[in-house]
């Protein structure tokens, strides 16, 4: 692969030194060094230096958290000249995009996202100025969470501009396996202005909120939007949308020329409604959870094609929520481990996707997601 710099944004202790140097072990890839006016912490590398006010030489600098940080430019273009890939910290998006514009296409934005309460915060705080029960270090410790909300507005107001999501959700393994995959992506950008996508392939579990947002990207534009109706052979369920055509096996038919299996039933897109559906320049929604099929739609119609992966966090509380309505308990089960397998299934495949919408706050933020994208692509 090519050599890239890639920027890292994310919320206090969502992952983002253990990513870097992890992909410094692992990929070689180089730390930037920044200089920062905060006071050092325990786990801070030789690629952070603490200074009571930055160095003239530091040519990009930004604020966070009342704190400065700044380094050379430089840096960056030497690693690149010698075909060395590096990573560095950004979080401020003003910062980003300068960064973005003043590196191009060699340039990659990544969000990490995790899920963090308060009450971690606290803990790692304390583990990282090895002062617990410290009222300063509590203090700071309560003023860092407050401004995890304020990263995740950051992502929900400006999702396109990142290049990848790392979802750090689960152990060290999972996080390892997604930055495995990152190091070895070619990312190609998409040319908006030579074609405008609008097929919009949405991966997510049946707890995730996808027939939501299917539905509200439909009524962005009722005129122009639509959802795609595919076949299947399952029985149909009150909960149940206007996505799937029930049908028994028998009289499924052939037009459906990609078909695919998903918990022992048998679903059918048929290519030809979709080409014509773009022939009439409608925008169509689709909603597919396996991989393959994802491939396929992305080497038929390519840059027509938009692949969006919904993450949802709280996946065991909505099992509970969801035992006793007209879905068997069984499937209930089966359902929570097929979640299991499609988060492997992104880890494994972040190429894929070319953006994460992350329904993981209030609804409204997941809809305001699903509008820049949507925006990005086709108003």
């Amino acid at each position: 692969m090519a050599a890239n710099v890639f920027f890292f944004l994310g919320a206090s202790s969502s992952g983002k030194t253990e990513s870097l140097r992890y992909l410094h072990r692992s990929h070689d890839f180089a730390l930037i060094s920044k200089q920062t006016t905060r006071l050092r912490r325990d786990n801070d590398g030789n690629e952070v230096e603490n200074v009571s006010q930055l160095s003239s030489d530091c040519d990009v600098r930004y604020t966070q958290y009342g704190v400065e940080y700044g380094f050379q430019a430089q840096q960056i273009w030497d690693h690149l000249s010698k075909g060395r890939s590096c990573c560095v910290v950004i979080n401020d998006i003003r910062t980003l995009r300068l960064l973005k514009r003043k590196f191009g296409g060699l340039s990659r934005c990544i969000y990490i996202h995790s899920n963090i309460s308060t009450d971690s915060v606290l803990e790692n705080e304390a583990r990282r100025h090895s002062t617990p029960g410290n009222p300063q270090v509590e203090l700071h410790a309560i003023r860092r969470a407050e401004k995890i909300a304020a990263i995740h507005r950051k992502y929900i107001e400006n999702s396109t501009i990142f290049d990848a999501t790392v979802l750090n959700i689960g152990d060290l393994s999972e996080l390892y396996a997604q930055l495995d995959t990152l190091a070895s992506l070619a990312f190609y950008p998409v040319d908006r202005e030579r074609v405008s996508a609008k097929v919009f392939v949405i991966c997510g579990n049946s707890f995730s909120g996808k027939d939501q947002l299917i539905n509200a990207m439909q009524q962005m534009q009722r005129n122009r939007a639509f959802i795609y109706t595919k076949g299947t052979t399952r029985e149909k369920r009150a909960s149940d949308g206007g996505e799937l055509a029930h049908m028994p096996a028998d009289a499924f038919p052939d037009t459906y020329d990609i078909t695919y299996e998903k918990q022992g039933h048998t679903y059918g897109i048929s290519t030809a409604e979709i080409w014509h559906g773009l022939s009439r320049d409608r925008v169509l929604l689709v909603a597919i959870n396996d991989a393959e099929i994802i491939v396929k739609m992305k080497q038929i119609f390519g840059q027509s094609c938009v692949v969006l992966y919904l993450h949802f966090d709280q996946i065991a509380d909505e099992l509970e929520k969801q035992e006793g309505a007209d879905i068997p308990a069984n499937e209930l089960m089966l359902r929570l481990s097929v979640a299991k397998q499609l988060e492997a299934t992104y880890f494994h495949n972040l190429g894929l996707f070319d953006h994460v919408l992350l329904n993981t706050t209030n609804i409204e933020d997941l809809y305001d997601q699903a509008f820049n994208v949507y925006d990005y692509y086709c108003l």
